[in-house]
């Protein structure tokens, strides 16, 4: 048995007794001697219904790739030997990667491996398909192709810059225009007192 006496400063230190007597008193209780009820068999329950895997559930793509927009073809018919039988109905001939990307119950990985398995042909697009391609799938989602906000972006500060550099431009004209037709005046006011003073003078020595 071990416990702590208190010290001087807050400090305890320990009580050793090795040797403790201790009586433990057990008595039977009304009920426990009884013997215990059959339980109950439990009814089977209903099967649940089946959910699509995780992987296969429903996603949403933030960046498309090029290699997504690429076309599937059909070979030929789902044997049931090459495996995921039971979703080879939900892909269609023309089917994009992108859509069994985003799609219930469709993977990307079904499409590669059956095409490795000869079942399907995944057709890359052409410069024009992808860009067609990309194009309806932001409009689809209500989204902004990154491509097009950064160059019209870059077309906005470039007309920016020139709207900004044409002011400028025209406020330093403004500027030489004003200094110029003050010089004017200035030339004009000296050369009209030059004249009155000739003129003065021509009067002091006609007197």
């Amino acid at each position: 048995m071990k416990r702590f006496a208190a010290r001087g400063r807050g400090r305890g230190f320990q009580i050793m007794k090795p040797l403790s007597q201790i009586t433990v008193v057990v008595r039977e209780t009304e009920g426990e001697a009884e013997t215990p009820k059959a339980k109950k068999a439990k009814e089977p329950k209903e099967p649940k219904e089946r959910k699509l895997a995780k992987p296969a559930e429903k996603g949403f793509v933030k960046r498309p790739t090029r290699k997504m927009f690429s076309s599937v073809s059909i070979v030929k018919q789902h044997s049931g030997a090459e495996g995921r039988a039971h979703r080879w109905p939900n892909y269609s001939d023309g089917m994009l990667v992108i859509d069994a990307i985003e799609g219930e119950g469709t993977l990307a990985w079904d499409i590669y491996n059956w095409e490795a398995a000869g079942l399907m042909k995944v057709v890359e697009p052409t410069d024009e398909q992808y860009a067609a391609r990309r194009a309806a799938w932001y409009k689809k989602h209500g989204l902004e192709d990154p491509d097009l906000a950064k160059t019209r972006k870059a077309e906005e500060a470039a007309a920016a810059k020139a709207k900004k550099a044409e002011e400028a431009a025209a406020k330093k004209a403004a500027a030489d225009e004003a200094k110029a037709a003050k010089a004017a005046e200035k030339a004009a006011a000296k050369e009209a007192a030059e004249k009155a003073k000739a003129a003065k003078a021509a009067e002091t020595a006609s007197a």
